[in-house]
């Protein structure tokens, strides 16, 4: 049987977020986003607000394993990837998949929409148990 082990949100204003990119001459972005990222995201006309739509995935695939950025989970744990058509799909490594693998999360149903001014993020994982 499988069950919802957590669901988590965010929302990321994008000005912001823009701000937060500028300001910080690229070392944000290289503690946060991959190499593949950054460079996917370079090709896409807003390419901030593609930024803060990945970073609200991220914050809402950590919220849903019950945890924050900081010690064993780093933006860098969760990677924003494609499916079939363009859906995004997540990618979890190090700490982020040791705390899946705790949770027993055999699956993830994520979602990512934005507008001018502001980026959402839904992300639910499930487990087996």
């Amino acid at each position: 049987m499988y069950q919802i082990v957590g669901h988590g949100i965010d929302v990321v204003e994008v000005d912001a977020f823009r701000s937060l990119l500028e300001c910080n001459s690229g070392d944000f972005k290289d503690r946060c986003f991959t190499k593949a990222e950054q460079a996917e995201a370079a090709t896409h006309a807003n390419e901030v607000q593609r930024f803060a739509g990945w970073f609200a995935m991220k914050e809402a695939v950590a919220k849903a394993m019950g945890i924050g950025f900081g010690g064993a989970v780093t933006p860098l744990d969760i990677v924003i990837t494609h499916g079939i058509g363009g859906a995004p799909q997540v990618l979890l490594r190090q700490g982020a998949m040791k705390r899946a693998s705790e949770l027993r999360v055999v699956n993830w149903h994520v979602s990512i929409s934005h507008v001018n001014s502001t980026a959402f993020a839904s992300a639910i994982a499930v487990s087996n148990n």
